[in-house]
């Protein structure tokens, strides 16, 4: 019955003395319990209902397993026609810490996606931080989206800190935030943020650094 019905509540000191009775093992089947309910949620991410499919993306974070069917459903996911679903996908991707690249992909498709919602690809910038090490493919589609003075000013600043935030980008990403920084007529929030991000790196080309005194050194610039 515990096997096949994930729902069932029974006390613990029942528990053991029911499976010391029938000689089972009481951590297999917990094992075995959780692998379906795992199974039951995976489901319930495509169902009709919208309500269920975003309990069944929190459900799993919860659970924190990030097993390869796990991941792979959630990816999938991404592409929710709802957007608090999509919201909650990213977070939960975020809290597993699966730094595939199917999982990066993923993310990143949704921040470059500027008819999404934007507070959805906030959250899955913030997802892309937690990941940590993430492709300097991923790294240069965070730059183009920080790039983009059409985009969406919060979620640009976003990108700009969460390359930040990796602490370990390639010098032609250094080189496009410094682009960014350098250009007068663009955002001055987005600027600071990407002189920000710079500064938090610590590893830093001379060249990028020549390039930031050269910034701090003019008194007409609004990005300090």
């Amino acid at each position: 019955c515990l096997a096949k019905d994930t729902e069932v509540k029974v006390p613990e000191s029942i528990l053991k003395e029911l499976t010391q009775l029938a000689g089972l093992d009481i951590k297999a089947l917990q094992r075995e319990q959780l692998n379906r309910r795992i199974k039951r949620l995976i489901n319930d991410l495509f169902v009709p209902e919208v309500e269920d499919r975003r309990r069944a993306a929190e459900e799993l974070d919860k659970i924190g397993k990030a097993e390869i069917n796990v991941v792979a459903a959630l990816v999938k996911a991404l592409k929710d026609n709802d957007s608090e679903v999509r919201q909650s996908v990213a977070q939960t991707l975020g809290k597993l810490r699966n730094s595939s690249e199917e999982v990066q992909q993923g993310l990143l498709g949704i921040v470059k996606n500027q008819k999404d919602d934007s507070q959805v690809r906030l959250y899955a910038e913030e997802a892309l931080i937690k990941l940590g090490n993430i492709s300097e493919k991923v790294q240069q589609g965070l730059l183009t989206i920080v790039q983009n003075q059409n985009d969406d000013s919060k979620v640009r600043s976003d990108a700009a800190k969460a390359l930040g935030k990796l602490g370990n980008i390639s010098e032609e990403v250094q080189q496009g935030l410094l682009t960014i920084v350098q250009n007068q007529n663009d955002d001055s929030k987005v600027r600071s943020d990407a002189a920000k991000a710079l500064g938090k790196l610590g590893n830093i080309s001379e060249e990028v650094q020549q390039g930031l005194l050269t910034i701090v050194q003019n008194q007409n610039d609004d990005s300090k």
